[in-house]
């Protein structure tokens, strides 16, 4: 709370200083307690990501005076207020929105030849068979300069994509590779879209496709610190014809802008650019919800959007009926917290299990963990005791099993099928990142479990479960780590997992880049953690056999406090949707209740 005032101070004097009126007024006006209430409301809301708040009407006589940084907006019948510089921020994007539907070139399309090529492509071995609206969005897509291809989680958006690239290379109309970019918020995602692509791309066509790779947004405009701003700019346009970016939803407004305004006017160069998201996860860290706004204002117009509807990722359920998962998934999407006449809850809803572990037969695709007493509302120890035994500790033991005699082993593709299946089996999630709740207090809990159970095994076991303590960490074969900072040359980025394992006699933490297995020495990675659990955050874009959700308990302080807000429907939603075949919910009742009635849609007054 200390650091709040000291910087809601800070603001306070940079707007009175950059006030251009008189002393007498400005004094007047910022020793107002109630110009500060303002502020501090504003302040708060662009802290949870708002652009703006709706004005009170006390405020209004004030504001007719108007304070030095702040501006005043109408959208429909609703008052708007912002500080000056989001206001101008939100503008200059709506303004390059705009020029960009403003010229819209349709290309005229050989679509027999089009149909057959999709049909020849459906034809072959291991063939990707499409939806209708993965069709309609290809057409769509080839004929617009700019389109956003929207869906949930295994809707196939990135299969669209890998066609569309491959018809326009048919067409004779795909750029060359260093005049297509393919982007996104994070280095996990790019590396996530690049090997999606390409393994869609082989299916397709078995083309060599090692030219395209993806890259963050901030690399793609190269960041520089001697700028300390962008290389390409409003000044200075991007050199590429097609540019695809992933994971929307999680660019912020200032990044967004950044983009839009490093490519040239589509009068005067036009260029085709693909967006790609779920406005239904988790919004930016950043202020803003430029996927959510930018479908808003298109969908008015009926153009410009591609919706997917049908997931590929949870199949149907054990007897043939809708996957829980899907089904609960729409629950949580078309819940709105004012008119709650139906709620899914624990005791009711959702069947039970009170045994957890691979060998599980479970009564469905979504179920609760309880005690065997029958209580919901397990502790945190009791619960990751099981998790432990049941799911992780099996797996160090199957992977501590892999005979690796040397380096060069690490390059066979039966590897490194066998690794990527084993990363997409199991993964614990949660909503907060620290404290006794969170990640980081989960993680001590498991390193501690994991010392006492190779302590306590057998000699033969134990050394099958290679160990190795440095810099007072334990690191042992089947402990999977993540990376929390990027590291350009060697490929690793923020949210990369892998695991470390024993190649001949040393151990080395392995990782999948480029569709390849890569050996680093463990003294040498950059910053990383173990990756037992995740945020719901972290796991944004993957896919996981099986997901268990561990709900915390609210913490106890005023539920409007930050971290109580996490518990929301976006994070129920991009949690649960992460897993293709089960999801265990375990935890506090009361927290599934408080987040499924909790929404957070951010308001920005966006407008085109």
């Amino acid at each position: 709370m200390k650091n709040f005032v000291s910087r809601l101070k800070e603001d306070l004097e940079k707007l009175k200083h950059n006030s251009s009126y008189v002393a007498e007024r400005e004094q007047s006006l910022f020793g107002s307690t109630e110009l500060e209430n303002i502020l501090t409301e504003l302040w708060l809301s662009e802290e949870e990501g708002n652009l703006c708040i709706p004005i009170k009407k006390e405020w209004e006589s004030l504001l007719k005076s108007k304070p030095e940084g702040l501006i005043l907006e109408t959208k429909g019948k609703e008052k708007l207020l912002y500080f000056e510089k989001t206001f101008k921020a939100k503008k200059a994007l709506e303004e390059k929105l705009k020029e960009r539907l403003a010229f819209v070139s349709k290309t005229k399309l050989d679509e027999d030849r089009i149909s057959a090529f999709l049909e020849k492509s459906e034809g072959k071995p291991d063939a990707i068979h499409l939806k209708e609206g993965q069709k309609d969005a290809i057409f769509a897509t080839i004929r617009n300069p700019f389109q956003i291809i929207s869906g949930g989680p295994g809707t196939g958006k990135t299969t669209v994509v890998a066609y569309i690239l491959a018809i326009l290379k048919e067409l004779g109309m795909l750029p060359e590779g260093d005049r297509i970019a393919l982007a996104a918020p994070t280095g996990r995602a790019a590396q996530r879209l690049t090997e999606s692509i390409r393994e869609n791309l082989n299916k397709i066509n078995s083309a060599k496709d090692d030219f395209l790779r993806g890259q963050t947004i901030h690399s793609l405009l190269a960041y520089k610190h001697y700028l300390g701003g962008f290389y390409y700019n409003k000044d200075r346009y991007l050199p590429h014809d097609l540019i695809i970016v992933d994971e929307v939803s999680m660019v912020d407004l200032k990044l967004m802008r950044s983009l839009l305004e490093a490519l040239p006017n589509p009068k005067q160069k036009p260029i085709r650019l693909i967006l790609i998201g779920d406005p239904n996860q988790l919004p930016s860290v950043d202020k803003g919800a430029v996927l959510g706004d930018f479908l808003s204002v298109l969908e008015e117009k009926g153009k410009f959007i591609s919706k997917l509807t049908e997931s590929n990722r949870q199949k149907v359920g054990k007897n043939g009926e809708t996957s829980k998962i899907i089904e609960l998934a729409d629950f949580i999407l078309k819940n709105e917290s004012a008119d709650l006449k139906k709620n899914v809850s624990i005791g009711n809803d959702l069947k039970k299990t009170n045994e957890i572990g691979e060998s599980v037969s479970y009564p469905s695709e979504v179920v609760w963990f309880q005690s065997k007493n029958g209580s919901s509302n397990q502790s945190r120890d009791e619960i990751l005791l099981q998790v432990w035994k049941q799911y992780l500790f099996p797996q160090v033991k199957r992977i501590s099993e892999w005979k690796i005699k040397n380096h060069t082993e690490i390059k066979e593709k039966s590897l490194y099928d066998k690794f990527s299946l084993e990363l997409k089996k199991f993964r614990c999630l949660t909503t907060f990142r620290s404290g006794y709740w969170g990640v980081e207090g989960i993680q001590e809990k498991l390193a501690s479990l994991a010392q006492l159970e190779l302590r306590s095994q057998t000699k033969n076991i134990s050394d099958s479960i290679y160990k190795k303590h440095l810099a007072e960490r334990l690191y042992y074969s089947g402990l999977p780590l993540l990376i929390t900072e990027n590291d350009r040359n060697r490929k690793l980025f923020n949210g990369d997992i892998g695991l470390v394992m024993k190649l001949g006699e040393e151990l080395r933490a392995v990782f999948p880049i480029d569709n390849e297995l890569y050996h680093f020495a463990l003294d040498t990675l950059p910053k990383h953690e173990a990756a037992y659990v995740l945020t719901v955050h972290k796991s944004q874009g993957s896919e996981y056999d099986t997901v268990f959700f561990y709900l915390p308990d609210r913490l106890d302080t005023d539920p409007n406090e930050k971290a109580n807000r996490l518990l929301n429907r976006h994070i129920l939603y991009t949690g649960l949707t992460r897993a293709k075949e089960q999801v265990i919910l375990a935890g506090n009742t009361a927290s599934w209740d408080f987040g499924i009635k909790n929404t957070t849609e951010r308001l920005t007054g966006f407008q085109i």
